[in-house]
């Protein structure tokens, strides 16, 4: 409770534009090594309604990257479907500027809201993360797996990404593998690590971009 409402609270004071950029040079500072070293290497930043929003928002980004000698593609921008109500024409016009950058724009939690179909073709969305809500009631709701197989199919028709967040288990990777969804990231595969921890394992030399 006492996250949320620190959340809610640097929104309504602006201060969320702020931390959000403050996270991303704290991250960089740790991991520009690594995406120097690996250009398939990349990181992923949430970004709130109000910063998005904001008319300079590419300029930021790029600045920010460009202290650390890191390319806009390295960096992929995870929007909600709220930054797409709040302003359509505003959220649009930015996305595509941000897309043009050169950065990678992913819609997550999908599935959750209700203007998700509606507005999916009309923003230059490149990515869908299927919700974690979906992905834990794999092997217990069908209900949930039939929803799973239509934003696949929805997102192939499209031609867009999906990645599947929140897989803990070998069954749910197993559902999704086979469902044919492009991406599954979750504790089954790896926990949070430290940069060092990263480079050492096995995961680091693995990286394969698809997306």
């Amino acid at each position: 409770m006492f996250h949320l409402r620190c959340l809610f609270l640097s929104e309504e004071t602006g201060l969320i534009e702020h931390l959000t950029e403050l996270a991303l040079k704290r991250a960089l500072i740790e991991l520009a090594p690594l995406l120097n070293e690996n250009p398939l290497f990349y990181i992923s930043l949430n970004l709130s309604p109000k910063h998005i929003l904001k008319a300079n928002i590419t300029d930021r980004l790029e600045h920010i990257l460009k202290e650390f000698n890191v390319q806009t593609r390295q960096l992929r921008l995870e929007i909600t479907e709220s930054i797409l109500l709040e302003d359509k024409y505003k959220a649009a016009k930015q996305l595509q500027a941000l897309k043009t950058a050169g950065f990678k724009l992913l819609l997550d939690d999908f599935g959750t809201g209700y203007s998700s179909l509606t507005y999916l073709s009309q923003f230059p969305i490149n990515v869908i993360k299927i919700d974690q809500s979906f992905v834990n009631s794999i092997g217990e709701d069908k209900g949930d797996e039939s929803i799973i197989k239509t934003i696949l199919s929805l997102a192939e028709n499209l031609n867009l990404y999906c990645i599947a967040e929140g897989v803990e288990n070998r069954e749910q990777m197993e559902f999704l593998a086979n469902a044919g969804c492009h991406v599954l990231q979750g504790y089954y595969f790896a926990r949070p690590m430290s940069a060092e921890a990263l480079k050492e394992s096995s995961c680091f030399s693995k990286i394969i971009e698809l997306i």
